[in-house]
């Protein structure tokens, strides 16, 4: 058993006599033998498990306290009390692994929320472009400035550096 408050990515061998448990403020998550993602940040209500090969099972502990079995390429999400499964592109969960962030249709301010943690910065993101979309990826070797630069030529927002803090908004 681990417990996590954040972002991992494991590669797991199948053992019955001494299975896996990934355990989370909100979840456990037994794993089959598999390659996964789980996010669980305690400030944050999102969990997700993204299920790149194999089998979890993943026992819900808050919400709906449901009991889910995952197929590749799924992931299971919790928000509050809603939760649901869906089919994904794993990539876009498990790309940051190897220095990359894909997104497709993502909110800005999802995207830029993974960004403040990945770097240790603060960027905060005014409500109008919070829920702006976009598409694309981003090298996550190149420095701060330079990634969101990239942000900027993605969607019409602007931002704004304070010392070691962003602050991003609608570009008129």
């Amino acid at each position: 058993e681990i417990y996590i408050d954040g972002e991992i990515y494991a590669d797991i061998v199948s053992d019955k006599n001494h299975p896996f448990i990934v355990k989370t403020k909100e979840m456990d998550v037994r794993v089959l033998g598999t390659q996964i993602n789980v996010m669980a940040y305690e400030n944050e209500n999102i969990h997700s498990v993204v299920l790149v090969r194999g089998a979890v099972e993943v026992n819900n502990k808050v919400g709906k306290k449901e009991k889910v079995i995952l197929r590749p390429n799924q992931i299971f999400y919790s928000s509050n009390n809603d939760s649901y499964v869906k089919e994904v592109d794993v990539l876009n969960y498990t790309s940051w692994k190897n220095g990359y962030s894909l997104f497709h249709n993502e909110k800005l301010g999802i995207i830029l929320d993974r960004l403040s943690r990945y770097y240790g910065v603060s960027i905060i993101c005014e409500k109008e472009a919070y829920n702006l979309t976009c598409s694309g990826g981003l090298d996550l070797k190149d420095d701060i400035d330079r990634v969101l630069d990239g942000v900027c030529q993605s969607v019409s927002v602007k931002y704004e550096k304070e010392n070691s803090s962003y602050k991003f908004s609608v570009n008129p």
